[in-house]
């Protein structure tokens, strides 16, 4: 330890005849690291400007001569004591062992702890211990930042993990690494099956291959995220819609390594856009039929005033009487057509109340035949039915009405002379099927499939060329689903028609 100088303010400047002046107590002076010497028995013979700093110590006068252990290692970083007999630095110092250490601690000497990295190596002359030299290095800096990282770290996963927002991890290969529970929820899948899939089994087709591209500009570095509204597969099969912000991480200018998606659903807003887009289209439906339904019979009666006028002038009275009628037939269709319409417009804006109370199917039944009655005499065709007595439906009494006006005029129109249309109800679990039944002509198959679409609306003379405005069976459909249930026909054509339907069951108890 001879060749270690007692105090730095002795400069050891000695040099070899020939060879330049080496200030080795200015080179150790240098060092950012903390050292220490200790001799054979322990004692502290030398230490540097950097341990004195570190330590908050003046002078090395406090340390020459003098133990480390009971100066600066005599506590665990929790304050626990620190054996003498189990100091690593004493250790190594009377065994020649060379070890490093980064988990303890040196007291300063305002009584602070401080975390140490430091390291003993053995100083040995013809292979005898001759002393020990130690270096350390102050952890303070590296811990604050290592705290404030994982701090970091925590607080990403705790936002990672009760985000609101779905957020998924997928590797470059497309498989799932992580995903937080919110997205888990939304797709319903566990982590482990998500893991197990590849996310184009869960991602609609379409969108897939869209989303392949913008991966692919991604990859090539000519993007560094994308936006893209997807539809995703859940579990239960459910489609839903998904607003996905992509970015990708890499190292430096290599390939992602892996994406991650913030994904929020939109299934509603998609929702409510199409029902908005249905509504603009009904919209346009509507004033297509009044242009079309409308014109004509407006037109019609212009010309058969007309024809009334000159009759009139020449005194024709029985060609007034004609017309008259045949006015007051059209008037009578133009009319029900307004009627329809508007019960129909109505319904698609949602603004007919909807009161469901219970309500006797027999007793409906009674009501429309009768009511239909002179209808149905004009072409001697007979109403029958067939109920139980006491079955009743939870359904808007109004709307019901409608329902069966309009089916039972339905099957008149299009039954034949001295025929008959029965009607049936029945129990059918939870719900009752209703049914209007005619032997008329019956309706062509490519019709059949379209007879209750909103954009197929079409209307055909009936068995005594009676005319009709199609919305009839629109209107049914709407006020039949307002209740839940669905309607639907069955027919051959010249072997007739059944018009069925579905309306909640009501039971007393």
């Amino acid at each position: 330890m001879d060749n270690i100088p007692e105090s730095e303010d002795k400069v050891s400047s000695q040099s070899t005849e020939g060879r330049p002046k080496i200030d080795y107590n200015g080179i150790l002076s240098s060092i950012t690291e903390g050292i220490f010497a200790l001799d054979q028995q322990g004692l502290c013979v030398y230490c540097n400007l950097a341990s004195l700093r570190m330590l908050g110590y003046s002078s090395e006068k406090e340390f020459l001569g003098k133990k480390l252990h009971s100066l600066l290692h005599f506590a665990h970083p929790d304050g626990r004591s620190y054996p003498v007999d189990e100091c690593k630095i004493l250790h190594a110092s009377t065994s020649g062992i060379h070890i490093s250490v980064n988990d303890e601690v040196f007291w300063r000497a305002d009584g602070i702890p401080i975390p140490v990295s430091y390291s003993c190596y053995p100083q040995l002359v013809d292979g005898k211990l001759t002393g020990t030299v130690i270096t350390f290095s102050d952890l303070s800096e590296q811990k604050l930042q290592q705290k404030k990282l994982e701090s970091s770290e925590a607080k990403y996963r705790n936002i990672f993990k009760n985000a609101n927002t779905g957020i998924i991890y997928v590797n470059e290969y497309g498989y799932t690494v992580s995903a937080n529970q919110s997205f888990l929820s939304l797709i319903q899948f566990s982590l482990a099956e998500l893991q197990m899939m590849h996310y184009s089994e869960f991602t609609n087709k379409e969108d897939f291959e869209t989303e392949v591209l913008l991966r692919r500009e991604m990859k090539e570095g000519k993007r560094e995220e994308y936006k893209i509204e997807k539809r995703y597969r859940r579990k239960d099969g459910r489609i839903i819609w998904v607003s996905s912000c992509v970015s990708a991480f890499r190292e430096q200018l290599s390939h992602p390594l892996f994406y991650v998606a913030v994904v929020h659903d939109i299934t509603d807003r998609k929702e409510y856009e199409q029902k908005l887009l249905n509504s603009n289209n009904t919209k346009d439906k509507f004033f297509s039929i009044i242009a079309h339904d409308l014109r004509n019979p407006v037109g019609s009666l212009k010309i058969m005033s007309d024809l009334l006028n000159q009759d009139l002038q020449k005194g024709n009275i029985s060609g007034v009487t004609e017309i008259a009628g045949i006015m007051d037939k059209q008037i009578g269709n133009t009319l029900s057509l307004l009627n329809d319409l508007l019960e129909w417009s109505r319904a698609q804006t949602e603004n007919i109340a909807f009161s469901p109370t219970p309500v006797n199917v027999r007793d409906i039944f009674s009501e429309r035949s009768d009511f239909l009655m002179i209808q149905a005499g004009n072409k001697n065709i007979t109403i029958e039915y067939d109920t139980d007595s006491d079955l009743m439906v939870y359904a808007d009494r109004q709307m019901l009405n409608t329902i069966m006006r309009n089916l039972i005029t339905n099957a008149i129109k299009f039954s034949y002379e001295k025929s008959i249309i029965f009607l049936h109800a029945e129990e059918r679990v939870g719900w009752v099927l209703i049914s209007i039944t005619d032997r008329g002509i019956g309706i062509p198959k490519v019709l059949l499939e379209k007879l209750f679409l909103p954009d197929s609306k079409f209307s055909t003379y009936g068995t005594k060329n009676e005319s009709g405005t199609g919305l009839g069976l629109l209107l049914c459909k709407e006020f039949v689903e307002r209740h839940g249930g669905r309607i639907w026909a069955e027919s051959e054509e010249g072997q007739g028609t059944k018009l069925l339907f579905t309306l909640p069951i009501y039971r007393k108890n």
